[in-house]
């Protein structure tokens, strides 16, 4: 999965080339907005990380995407992991979790995924 990160100190935001783009492209939040008379440069701070329409924005803009202080990147995480977006000073990093079920809890997690555990030192098994 993709998710859009800022890579710079200051802050996430997107320009609003990037909403006027995002809202051609059918973004769904952005037209809920359009629907309901709000500003739409008020979705400068935009959350949805990993939204088709913010990557493919950032992706196709580059540099005309970002915001006031802004440094957009696209990052590639694998589908096995969970993340939480973590920031110092505006500057932005994901801290990643493997996803684990109910089931393979009750049933036993994988090898392969016992592996990538470790692998990426993400717990300790004891």
């Amino acid at each position: 999965m993709k998710v859009v990160l800022n890579s710079y100190y200051g802050g996430f935001s997107i320009s609003k080339k990037a909403i006027d783009y995002m809202v051609e492209l059918g973004d769904p939040e952005l037209l809920k907005a359009l629907e309901y008379g709000h500003d739409l440069t008020q979705f400068q701070f935009y959350q949805n990380r990993t939204s088709p329409a913010l990557i493919k924005a950032v992706e196709d803009l580059g540099h005309e995407a970002n915001g006031r202080v802004a440094d957009l990147v696209v990052v590639e995480v694998e589908d096995c992991y969970s993340f939480d977006i973590g920031e110092y000073d505006g500057r932005e990093y994901l801290t990643l979790y493997v996803r684990i079920t109910e089931d393979e809890l009750i049933q036993g997690i994988s090898q392969e995924k016992l592996d990538l555990i470790k692998e990426n030192q993400l717990i300790k098994l004891v």
